[in-house]
């Protein structure tokens, strides 16, 4: 880690906008809290470990600048890949869960944001796969209860993304919809799941819809 003497520790402190309360032994104690600090304190050391992958379990502290994570999210795992010298280091993103209170009425929300940051990344990046977790976080705890179930959905992330095993690890990702008359045409990707799911689900939503509203959905599966 770099050292900095007590007379400029104040200007680097003012330059990277932060604050520290210890100074110990020539280092910056609070060094931890700078981007580069975390990158060449613990992600340059290990640049010639052998790696499958990574996994990306992240965004809470980001949830009050969304709008800024999904370059950073795009640059970081373009940076990692140059890094290991892998351009298609396979990288699964574990998506934020459940947290916070719930409102009976719509609410912008931060981590909803993060949320949809972290989609687009597996959309739009190569050699990605994406842990939807939403389902098995706690509304009061920050950090779900129920780790067995994200290891789970990240395992078969990696089975496919990592090992190229065939099988499906996504539900069905929604691309895009069109009217066509009375008619409500929707595309969806990874559409494998929906086989079994449209059967159970998606038949009782035409109903509920085609009654309430008389109309009729199609499916196009992708």
């Amino acid at each position: 880690m770099p050292t900095a003497s007590a007379d400029n520790l104040g200007k680097i402190i003012q330059y990277v906008g932060t604050t520290t309360s210890s100074y110990t032994n020539g280092f910056w104690y609070e060094c931890k809290n700078v981007g580069s600090g975390l990158y060449n304190g613990m992600i340059w050391p290990i640049r010639n470990y052998k790696v499958c992958g990574a996994i990306w379990y992240q965004g809470e502290s980001n949830a009050g600048r969304s709008h800024e994570y999904g370059a950073l999210m795009s640059a970081l795992i373009e940076n990692w890949r140059e890094l290991w010298e892998m351009p298609d280091m396979p990288f699964l993103l574990v998506q934020l869960p459940n947290f916070m209170q719930k409102y009976p009425h719509p609410t912008d929300s931060g981590w909803a944001r993060i949320r949809e940051a972290q989609l687009n990344a597996f959309k739009t990046i190569p050699n990605t796969a994406l842990a939807v977790n939403y389902d098995v976080g706690e509304w009061n705890d920050i950090h779900p209860l129920n780790k067995k179930t994200v290891a789970q959905r990240l395992f078969l992330g990696a089975r496919k993304v990592v090992y190229g095993e065939k099988l499906t690890c996504s539900g069905p990702v929604y691309k895009d919809m069109k009217i066509e008359g009375n008619k409500i045409v929707i595309t969806a990707k990874n559409s494998y799941m929906l086989q079994k799911a449209v059967k159970i689900i998606f038949i009782l939503v035409v109903m509920t819809l085609t009654k309430l509203l008389g109309i009729i959905i199609i499916l196009i599966q992708n």
